[in-house]
This record gives structure tokens, C-alpha cells and sequence, in this order.
């Protein structure tokens, strides 16, 4: 097995561990807590993902963390989502590749905690 193998794997265990329903609003207050961690200015770049969480609001938002300060919110419905990094003073944060929606719909399909 390649060690990125065992990344991913690592990766699938974290977030079979740590995957829970997330409360809308909940996740923007986590959102700009941890987006004003890194930067003193709020950006276009920033809204999208507030307004992200917006237009998923009535469906089934998944939270999790896969450990080292990365985090992940998605919505299995749109097959879609984020994921975030706060460490310290830095932050980053992006769109998760169909990949990424892929095994965590998959995790979310095992923990039953979407409906089908």
C-alpha cells in the first residue's frame, strides 16, 4: 500500500469518527471564527462559502474534522462542499474535489446520516 493510500485512509477513519449533522448556524459562526483567524479583511472569496451554507440551509449539512486542524462541511445532496485549515495564524480553505464528496458521501452513507 503507497503512504498515500494510508493518507486516505486515515483521512476516511477521521471522518468516519468525527462526521455529524451540522446546525446551519452553528457553521457560520465556526466559518468566521475561523476565516477572521488568518486574515483581518473578509473577502468575496469568504462570503462564497457563508452563502454556500445559505443555499443548503434546508437540506443535510455534514460537519467533520480529519485531524491536524482540517475540517470539512458538505452537503451529500449537492455534492458539494469545503474544506478548511486553522492553525494558529494561518488559515486555508477551498472546494472539495468530487473525489473528496465522493468517499465522504460514502462515509456519510455508512453513519446513516443523510436520507437516500
Amino acid at each position: 500500500m503507497e503512504d498515500f493510500d494510508l493518507s486516505l485512509e486515515y483521512q476516511r477513519q477521521a471522518a468516519l469518527q468525527t462526521m455529524r449533522v451540522a446546525d446551519p448556524d452553528n457553521v457560520e459562526l465556526i466559518i468566521r471564527e475561523l476565516f477572521g483567524a488568518g486574515s483581518s479583511q473578509w473577502t468575496g472569496w469568504d462570503q462564497q462559502f457563508i452563502t454556500f451554507v445559505e443555499n443548503n440551509r434546508t437540506g443535510t449539512l455534514l460537519y467533520g474534522s480529519i485531524g491536524d486542524h482540517w475540517h470539512f462541511l458538505f452537503a451529500p445532496a449537492a455534492k458539494a462542499g469545503f474544506w478548511i485549515c486553522a492553525r494558529e495564524s494561518m488559515t486555508g480553505k477551498g472546494l472539495l474535489q468530487p473525489q473528496s464528496v465522493e468517499i465522504l458521501t460514502e462515509v456519510a452513507e455508512q453513519r446513516n446520516l443523510f436520507p437516500h
